[in-house]
């Protein structure tokens, strides 16, 4: 039989067995081969689910964005924040700094201004380290949300 076009490929390649000469490889071979075909060729409800699994994952994916937009903003936020705090900390120190004449005073305001940036390094460092895990599981939670339904109405049917 010759392949036309997908409808009749299962047919056709079943037709290829009926010379087969044990019963038992002709029962399991088309079996297999009907089952396989059928795995290639999804049904009805099939593409449906599947549509619907397709606008499911774009909405979820748009949701997770959206979510680490909003984590990153409001990071930038507070380490803007910290920054200008920072800034207006060490004006003084600055100044100081900068009208000291004596250089042990002038090591002195050095040494207190470097510990200040050190520490308020720190800070920023602690922030953003708390932050990016935060900030993924958020992005990740709408994700997750739609697998689990889909598994969830799958094992229904």
């Amino acid at each position: 039989m010759r392949i036309a076009n997908e409808a009749n490929l299962t047919d056709a390649v079943l037709a290829r067995l009926e010379g087969a000469k044990d019963p038992r490889f002709k029962k399991i071979m088309t079996s297999l081969i009907t089952h396989l075909h059928a795995g290639v060729r999804p049904g009805t409800s099939d593409r449906a689910e599947m549509g619907l699994m397709g606008r499911e994952k774009v909405q979820a994916a748009a949701e997770s964005v959206q979510a680490m937009a909003q984590g990153v903003f409001a990071l930038n936020q507070q380490l803007f924040a910290l920054a200008t705090r920072q800034l207006f900390a060490g004006l003084p120190m600055m100044f100081s700094l900068a009208t000291s004449f004596a250089p042990s005073r002038f090591a002195a305001g050095q040494a207190r201004v470097v510990r200040a940036a050190m520490a308020n390094s720190n800070a920023a460092t602690a922030r953003i380290s708390t932050a990016v895990p935060r900030i993924a599981g958020k992005a990740l939670k709408p994700i997750h949300a739609r697998a689990a339904a889909n598994r969830r109405r799958l094992a229904k049917r």
